[in-house]
């Protein structure tokens, strides 16, 4: 790398003078961080082979021990100085799991680089771009002018940098909090004591820890749990709130200390998220999630002191449907929230005392946390604009900037602030593995040819069970793939270069595959299996998800799953929809004439038959345990048995249950039991075989970053 740290090289409309910290285009100069100008040089000499980031350690932080973190804030930086798009780039490619990749040829110049011109231009501000001026000759009057001009340059474009773009250069530096085997997310900051409380999980066991911030403390193991623990909260200096799930039900708890846990309400719904009101110590706010309601998602209000739940949804009507990652104002005036209005998740503020309503910042892809931040602002650890990682959104203004990206492979899943205003961040990564299980032998494949580095999911078996489609982000993007199970070759179906894809659904032949996928909006698509061709496509309003096709190939049964949770029936040809049925989905099968389709009802909670001529609905099954949390997939029918899903006890079971029968207790039949927590994506219709998705053990740590003034 040498001679691209000594004479000055190009590329495309560029030229990059190493020595001086200059990236110049069109005559036009932008000055760069020595770190950014050196990873510039590095990724450029390396002819086009991918650098890993042990690489990028090596050579921009010899001797120092840094995070992620720090290589994807410097290659975040690059792009923007480059004005790259880094889900359709142009200069530097992301090798998910490996490294990063240089585009485009570069050529050395003979003209070595001159570190003297560090004194020619000054460094305004990075991102500002000056002319080079050689030998100037200003008068007083032009110097003036442009002392002023500068001025108001920089001015201008600090405000716009603060406002709308990022805030990289607050950051001092970053440091681990946590460092051991597995993972450690959903902390809460004790402002009074200073301590963080935090759950780990190393794959096996999810324990809570409380650790003194000081870092003097020793670490101290408050429980540990077989089951599902998250989201805890500090109640006073030394109680605890948290949620937990146990044999299918959701807890609150309080525990105080490491003394006894004590339930303060159970549901069979969901439960997400906790949140205290810093005006009112004597209640928490919590969702709690039924999709058998119209409105599934419903934040409640539980009093400590009488036990009551009452709720919030009904208390403010006007709130948006799916409102969840919920957090109070600092004086308990105003509930923030996110809600999920397909395809955006956007951020409100509600005033309790108005029940005014305001939607804060621009919309975002996804938001997994928000947090108070302690200078007017939210933290939001979420996906904008494609781009994943701790934002913030002004509470005044309602401005977005990044703070800080997520580094390749890894998503930033909650933040939070002590009293000091050191921001805390947790970082989450596992990936993602296909694989089959034999029900007639309890066999196990694992599909070694078909698995990368990379997340593969939603695989579903063609009608003839020769291949596997499948999901995968190996090229950094979904696209859907097949595997011939026979010769164990894998072969790339779309070239969407997607952020999302849903499970498919493939047709009786195997001709068709019925796919949603996002890409800015949602879209639903059928796609010619043999060479990928998109029959037709069509924009939607909301993600849906394919269940299946009628035997004749000429409709798509799709549902909603989430939110409506309503069945469609959609033309391939014009992809136009019928509304089948509210509140159903999960699963469907078709009759050979067409006229009868069999699918789950929520209302009924089982399975009925519809007759698509008369509109008459015959119940055949009823009910099943926990069908709130089954997704496609994870149940299938045919003209005797229904197959599903059940988890029990950190293990997943494939259960059998007769449709003739009327005693389901003495029809019920085990399947296959596998000793771990697994999602299933699809069933053989006679049950005999099934595809799931097993997670790797989780990695990631909770980090402190300092931020200047």
């Amino acid at each position: 790398m040498g001679d691209f740290l000594n004479y000055k090289f190009y590329f495309s409309d560029f030229i990059v003078d190493p020595q001086a910290n200059l990236l110049i285009k069109q005559s036009s100069e932008k000055r760069l961080e020595p770190k950014v100008i050196t990873l510039l040089s590095l990724l450029a000499s390396s002819d086009n082979k991918v650098i890993s980031k042990q690489q990028i350690r090596d050579v921009i932080w010899p001797n120092v021990v840094v995070g992620d973190e720090a290589i994807a804030r410097a290659i975040f930086t690059l792009r923007k100085a480059l004005a790259d798009d880094a889900k359709n780039p142009t200069y530097i490619e992301t090798i998910p799991k490996k490294g990063y990749r240089f585009l485009v040829k570069v050529s050395l110049t003979q003209d070595k680089s001159d570190s003297s011109l560090v004194k020619v231009t000054p460094d305004l501000t990075d991102g500002l771009s000056v002319k080079r001026q050689r030998k100037p000759t200003l008068s007083l009057i032009n110097i003036m002018i442009t002392l002023f001009t500068v001025a108001f340059l920089v001015t201008t474009i600090l405000w716009a940098f603060n406002n709308n773009q990022t805030d990289f250069s607050s950051i001092d530096r970053i440091l681990p909090v946590t460092n051991t085997v597995g993972n450690e997310r959903n902390f809460s900051i004790n402002h009074l004591t200073n301590e963080m409380v935090y759950v780990h999980d190393n794959g096996g066991k999810i324990a809570l820890y409380v650790k003194g911030l000081s870092g003097k403390e020793p670490v101290r193991k408050i429980t540990e749990y077989d089951g599902l623990l998250y989201t805890p909260l500090w109640l006073g200096q030394e109680t605890l709130l948290y949620i937990r799930a146990v044999k299918g039900q959701y807890q609150v708890v309080r525990q105080h200390k490491q003394q006894e846990i004590e339930v303060l309400y159970q549901s069979s719904n969901g439960i997400y998220g906790l949140a205290l009101n810093p005006a009112s110590a004597n209640n928490v706010t919590f969702v709690e999630v039924n999709f058998k309601q119209e409105r599934p998602f419903v934040l409640q209000r539980l009093s400590f002191i009488t036990g009551k739940v009452s709720s919030l949804s009904h208390e403010y009507p006007n709130m948006p449907e799916a409102s969840y990652c919920i957090v109070y104002s600092a004086d308990g005036s105003h509930l923030f929230f996110s809600s999920y209005q397909e395809p955006k998740t956007q951020v409100y503020s509600l005033e309790l005392k108005s029940a005014i309503i305001t939607a804060i910042g621009e919309p975002f892809d996804r938001i997994e946390h928000l947090a108070l931040g302690n200078r007017g602002q939210l933290l939001v650890s979420g996906t904008h604009s494609n781009i994943q990682g701790l934002w913030s959104v002004t509470l005044d203004a309602g401005s977005t900037y990044l703070i800080l990206p997520a580094s390749s492979g890894q998503e930033i899943i909650n933040a939070g602030v002590d009293k000091q205003g050191i921001v805390y961040y947790s970082n989450y990564e596992r990936s993602l593995d296909l694989k089959l299980a034999n029900t007639s032998d309890d066999s196990l494949e694992s599909l070694a040819a078909l698995n990368t580095s990379a997340d593969e999911d939603g695989g579903i078996f063609s009608e003839d069970g020769k291949f596997i489609y499948y999901v995968s982000n190996r090229t950094g993007y979904s696209e859907v793939w097949s595997y011939q199970i026979e010769n164990t070759r894998n072969q790339q179906i779309t070239w969407f270069e997607a952020d999302y894809i849903n499970r498919p659904a493939i047709s009786q032949s195997g001709k068709y595959l019925a796919i949603v996928y996002q890409k800015n909006n949602f879209n639903l698509a059928v796609i010619n299996t043999s060479d990928g061709d998109v029959v037709n496509s069509k924009k939607l309003n909301v993600m849906k998800f394919p269940l299946a096709w009628s035997k004749d190939e000429r409709f798509i049964y799709i549902s909603e799953h989430r939110l409506q949770v309503n069945l469609y029936q959609y033309d391939r040809e014009t992809l136009t929809e019928n509304l089948i049925q509210n509140f159903a989905g999960l699963s469907v099968k078709a009759s050979d004439d067409g006229e009868n389709i069999t699918f789950f009802d929520f209302k009924y909670n089982g399975v009925v038959e519809k007759n698509l001529k008369t509109g008459l609905i015959t119940k055949l099954f009823s009910p099943i345990n926990d069908i709130k949390d089954l997704i496609p997939g994870q149940v299938t029918v045919n003209e005797q048995h229904v197959f599903y899903q059940q988890h029990k006890d950190k293990k997943t079971l494939l259960i059998q249950e007769s449709l003739t029968s009327k005693d389901h207790i003495k029809s019920m039949a085990k399947l296959i039991e596998l000793t771990e927590y697994v999602n299933i994506s699809d069933i053989s219709a006679d049950g005999q075989k099934l595809l799931y998705s097993k997670y790797g053990i989780p990695q990631g740590g909770i980090m402190k970053m300092q931020l200047t003034d």
